[in-house]
């Protein structure tokens, strides 16, 4: 018996050092992430169109943008006129319909000009069925029984799968992510289905890109164990309970039960990536505004409240109400501005106030009690002298009520207000209204 809690005692340990052994960069430690959809941007769908963008982008606050993949796309069983972004020819060139490498270079060039930082899709589970190494290299590919390539999933037809058993796959992988990083000064990646590829390739490949510079790497998954490799993972557990709270499904009570969980299963290093939409939602399951028709600017804020980094996904700040084609060409319709400023005030709220950073770097998360615990979610962000309070109307209906604990004057962040707080003050929000108090 006391061998198996030894095993399990210096198990636990390796797996706290082997996710301890990368660091998120410094950089990241007061920024949001925003999705750069290229080919739906402008009507060009070219690096140069957007890079016309980046002064908006940047006044908005934006900290790091995360293009989706730019390398060619297959066109041997490609879906759709365009097909999938995620069904790569070459992973060393870019795709023609975007432009060419030096459009690339000018644009990472006034990214990095700007102040802000550029992470890549980079897609290491599969290819298309005429990617050169089809040719060059059929041994890093899987072959079923009658020797031939094949998909990793039946319904992605327009992919065939990579074999990580293959050590020249390996290297070869490695190689070309190294190349955007050393020739094109990218700051790290975004990485598809990054829980298919055997988490002892992406430590390998992060260990040698980091010779070359430290880089920020996003895993689309939630499994904890894949930190060891990522600084961030896809809080899609958060993203579900948005949708049920702003539906009326489950209540704001139950924002408690998933913040138990997250401090069990994750580390404070590990980011996590809070979101209303994404390439994925927006395409396959419906816009910010079909599931958060009337809460979406209260589930913002508190994708800015809740410990994470949160994501923007092209066209929310203009609230688009499509479902953007995955395969063809179907262009953002810029119609409004209205939410830049919010996402102004709470990217500027992250970048000036220690409390609001990232991971390690942040301050403690803590509730506050409110006397209305199953219509207002209230929390404080605390660091030193900075405390930052979030108190959301998570319901339909207005609210009065008081908080718990909370004596001072504060100043009302968004207004510029001066508050000042006792348990005997009143408070009240409309449907969907949220207060950001700061001292």
């Amino acid at each position: 018996m006391k061998n198996v809690v030894l095993l399990v005692i210096l198990l636990l340990l390796t797996t706290r050092f082997l996710q301890a052994q990368f660091k998120a960069p410094e950089w990241s430690q007061d920024l949001s992430i925003y999705e750069v959809n290229i080919r739906q941007y402008t009507p060009e769908g070219t690096f140069e169109a957007f890079r016309q963008h980046l002064p908006r982008l940047q006044e908005m606050g934006v900290g790091i943008l995360w293009l989706m993949p730019i390398n060619p796309i297959g066109e041997l069983n490609r879906k759709g006129s365009l097909g999938s972004y995620y069904a790569s020819k070459d992973y060393h060139e870019v795709n023609p319909e975007y432009g060419d490498k030096e459009d690339f270079t000018r644009l990472v060039d006034e990214i990095h000009a700007r102040g802000m930082y550029i992470i890549i899709d980079w897609v290491a589970n599969h290819t298309g069925w005429d990617n050169v190494w089809t040719i060059d290299h059929p041994e890093y590919y899987k072959k079923n029984s009658f020797g031939d390539f094949y998909p990793p999933v039946k319904d992605w037809n327009d992919v065939i799968w990579l074999d990580y058993g293959n050590q020249g796959l390996r290297k070869a992988m490695t190689e070309a992510m190294e190349y955007w990083v050393k020739d094109f000064d990218i700051d790290g990646f975004r990485c598809d289905v990054a829980e298919m590829v055997p988490l002892n390739f992406w430590i390998y490949a992060r260990k040698q890109i980091e010779q070359t510079k430290p880089v920020f790497m996003l895993a689309e998954c939630e499994n904890p164990v894949y930190h060891q490799a990522f600084d961030m993972t896809y809080a899609w557990s958060a993203y579900g309970l948005y949708k049920d709270i702003s539906a009326g499904y489950k209540s704001v009570i139950e924002l408690d039960a998933y913040r138990m969980r997250e401090m069990r299963r994750f580390d404070k290093e590990n980011l996590r990536m809070l979101f209303l939409a994404n390439h994925d939602e927006n395409s396959w399951s419906g816009t910010m505004l079909k599931h958060f028709p009337q809460s979406y600017k209260a589930m913002t804020v508190l994708t800015y409240a809740l410990p994470g980094m949160p994501l923007t996904y092209s066209g929310q700040e203009a609230l688009n109400d499509r479902q953007l084609a995955f395969f063809d060409k179907d262009q953002i319709d810029w119609k409004t501005t209205e939410m830049d400023e919010l996402y102004k005030q709470l990217n500027e709220l992250k970048r000036e106030n220690p409390a609001m950073y990232n991971g390690i770097y942040g301050g403690t998360f803590s509730k506050v009690p409110n006397s209305k615990p199953y219509q207002i979610y209230s929390v404080s962000r605390e660091k030193e002298q900075n405390k930052v309070i979030f108190i959301i109307n998570l319901t339909g209906e207005p609210a009065e009520f008081k908080l718990s604990g909370i004596d001072g004057e504060y100043q009302n962040y968004l207004s510029g207000d001066k508050i000042t707080l006792s348990r005997e003050t009143i408070l009240s929000l409309e449907s969907w209204d949220y207060l950001i108090l700061k001292r």
